[in-house]
């Protein structure tokens, strides 16, 4: 297993008010000691550019951390106001390659906000540090020409270039510089990586006038955290103003790598970010600009892009009337109208919580992004006599909301809040391939703010299963040992989502080929047959045959063959030794299969998969029974597990849990030719054996 440094319980979270006339931040909570390192590498404080050692390039391992592929030896933020409140943002990086696979390192990329020019790159430098034959420091810049600028969206721009020269050992540093002309675009800074850290530092120089709020996430102790008063720091129309600049430093800081199912690693990461809070103005006096989530959702409201877009013009009505023609069922007017959305309006793969089309042109246009989509849903219901409200969310992906951080900036997409008498569902009408009621797994955030009058937090998640049921029925094709059979599978929910996109993106065959029948090795596939594989809002169903596919081996003349030929779990997925943050899966997950095996007349079974049972607390269970009846061999399995989240405290028996299952799908049936079919073996227990007759024990695993 792979051993994590030391990580605490939970992370201290906490709000200040930065209006830098003040001195100090209160303390740092910390959860845990800093890491003691045998570092072949001391980092006391932020590197020099251009300064490299010969010894520094030498080493290549990393004892403390055996996984590390590369090591952040130094990463300096700094931040400073000049002029009219314009902010120069400066950020000075260097990287230890240890080996081929840390050459990802040196492929960099950030983004800044170009739209309307707020934000604008003023510079970049690069340098790749390697040895020579006789141990000299060579230095390998990057090419102007090297670096790329794309727009990735309407309003952000992504920089990108590869760093020259990597060899393990070697050593890069990059720097750049942005400008920003607008005081709310004081940069978030975290200190942790993938990848460990010897060095990360952060300094901003704020004006006296300026108050942020901060809010910190800290899972170790600062090394250094102070402020210092500046008499002169900026000059505004008249006298120069006052401020502070604030210095903070970490040292030795674990990498923080993505583990299955983890929501989003800035969840965890140590990091700092401020939100503009208020200002003053010589002459006028204090104006806020952080207020609280009642003024937020009041300035949504009246937003020009989001509040104000919903709405209805006449062929918008007059489509309304034609879908909800006939129609008295509120359920039902909610579905149609949802349904003509998700299947004529085209999401271009953009979130943000306002429109950027516009409702009205994304209906004429029939595409828009996520907020442009749902707002139209908004106003298309509110027209058919349905109350909805939108909700604005935070993604999954992205990290989950601070309520005491009344700031818009944090949310990027927006859903429909749909109620009718006792009904109500949360929308999201972007994907086309997704049941009407299901919302898209990174929309699965765990609450929402309700825009509207009087707003309110709600929570979600999500109400359906990942359901599938598959039965196939098997032969065992003589010595070889290869497997030819039908099989029948019906997916409910999610599980129809994720097949009919996989579908989508390849073909029916190659979905079965290789998503489906991952764990066969080259099955032929024939008499493919799809039911309702355009019709999200109804299982999917499907059954097809194969012949020639491998699932075993044979070993002095017996043959093995592995009886879970779908839903195996080959390793456990959870590793780590220590887990301090949850293990979320979104969606509830029940898994049935069938398999009935057929034995070729002169083969006997001589071991085969035991029944087990085998629960985990209030949130799953797994079972398989197996029987003989003739010359068929049947196993009947299924996996439960409705729950979504598990927590800390039981990550360890959450591991139990899946070394058992993986364990059970490791076992094999064993066939030995006998010399005659009359020799046939007794029955190892009498069959079929029907699953859901059989109870399940609680026995608090």
């Amino acid at each position: 297993m792979t051993k994590m440094l030391l990580w605490p319980t939970k992370p201290s979270v906490w709000v200040s008010l930065l209006f830098l006339s003040t001195g100090l931040l209160p303390a740092a909570r910390a959860w845990s000691d800093t890491p003691v390192w045998d570092s072949p590498v001391d980092m006391n404080q932020r590197a020099e550019w251009g300064v490299i050692a010969p010894e520094d390039l030498r080493w290549t391992e990393f004892p403390p951390d055996s996984n590390a592929n590369a090591v952040i030896l130094s990463d300096y933020g700094e931040v400073t106001f000049e002029g009219d409140f314009n902010i120069r943002k400066t950020r000075h990086t260097r990287i230890k390659i240890l080996n081929e696979a840390g050459y990802s390192r040196g492929d960099i990329a950030f983004s800044y906000q170009s739209a309307d020019n707020i934000q604008r790159l003023r510079r970049v430098e690069a340098v790749t540090y390697t040895l020579d034959e006789s141990g000299e420091v060579q230095r390998h810049p990057l090419p102007q020409s090297a670096i790329t600028e794309d727009d990735v969206t309407s309003r952000y721009t992504l920089v990108r270039f590869s760093m020259p020269a990597l060899e393990p050992g070697a050593i890069i540093e990059y720097r750049y510089e942005v400008t920003s002309r607008h005081p709310h675009y004081l940069s978030d800074w975290t200190f942790q990586s993938s990848e460990p850290t010897l060095w990360s530092e952060f300094q901003a120089q704020i004006p006296a006038v300026l108050g942020y709020a901060q809010v910190s996430q800290i899972f170790q102790h600062f090394e250094v955290r102070e402020t210092e008063r500046i008499q002169h720091m900026l000059q505004l129309h008249g006298p120069n103003t006052t401020g502070n600049s604030h210095r903070w430093a970490m040292k030795n800081i674990p990498a923080l790598r993505d583990e299955p199912h983890m929501t989003s690693r800035s969840d965890y990461l140590n990091r700092i970010r401020f939100q503009l809070s208020e200002y003053l103005l010589p002459g006028i006096g204090r104006r806020q600009v952080l207020h609280d989530w009642d003024t937020v959702a009041d300035e949504l409201r009246r937003h020009t892009d989001f509040g104000r877009q919903i709405g209805t013009n006449r062929a918008m009505r007059r489509q309304v009337s034609e879908l909800t023609s006939g129609l008295d069922d509120p359920e039902k007017i909610i579905q149609a109208v949802h349904n003509y959305v998700r299947d004529h309006i085209q999401w271009n793969g953009e979130y943000g919580i306002t429109a950027r089309n516009g409702v009205r042109s994304t209906f004429r246009d029939q595409s828009g992004n996520g907020s442009d989509i749902n707002l139209l849903l908004i106003s298309l219901l509110r027209e058919a006599g349905i109350d909805a409200d939108p909700v604005i969310i935070r993604l999954r992906s992205s990290g989950r909301i601070i309520d005491i951080y009344p700031m818009i900036g944090q949310f990027n997409h927006t859903l429909a809040l749909v109620t009718a008498g006792d009904l109500m569902h949360i929308l999201d009408a972007t994907r086309e391939n997704l049941e009407w009621n299901l919302l898209p797994f990174d929309a699965l955030a765990e609450r929402g703010l309700v825009i509207r009058r009087e707003p309110e937090w709600i929570s979600f998640g999500a109400f359906s299963p990942n359901r599938r049921r598959s039965y196939a029925q098997v032969r065992v094709c003589g010595e070889t040992g290869t497997l030819s059979g039908t099989v029948q599978s019906r997916h409910i929910g999610y599980a129809g989502y994720y097949s009919r996109r996989s579908v989508s993106r390849s073909s029916e065959e190659e979905f079965l080929r290789t998503v489906y029948l991952e764990h066969l090795d080259d099955p032929e596939i024939s008499n493919q047959e799809f039911t309702d594989l355009h019709n999200p809002d109804a299982p999917l169903l499907f059954q097809f045959d194969f012949d020639n596919a491998k699932s075993g081996y044979e070993v002095d003349g017996r043959i093995y063959i592995s009886p879970h030929i779908l839903y195996r779990l080959n390793d456990n997925p959870f590793t780590l030794e220590d887990r301090h943050f949850p293990v979320d899966f979104g969606i509830p997950r029940i898994w049935n299969y069938t398999m009935h095996l057929q034995i070729p007349e002169n083969y006997e079974v001589v071991e085969a998969p035991e029944n087990l049972t085998v629960t985990f607390a209030h949130h799953g269970h797994y079972r398989h029974l197996t029987g003989m009846t003739g010359n068929v061999f049947q196993i009947t399995s299924e996996f439960s597990f409705p729950s979504t989240r598990v927590e800390p405290e039981d990550y360890k028996k959450l591991q139990e849990f899946y070394d058992v299952i993986a364990d059970a799908h490791s076992e094999m049936i064993v066939l030995q030719r006998i010399d005659s079919p009359e020799e046939f073996p007794a029955q190892l227990e009498e069959g079929p054996v029907q699953l859901e007759a059989t109870p399940i024990q609680q026995d608090g695993r």
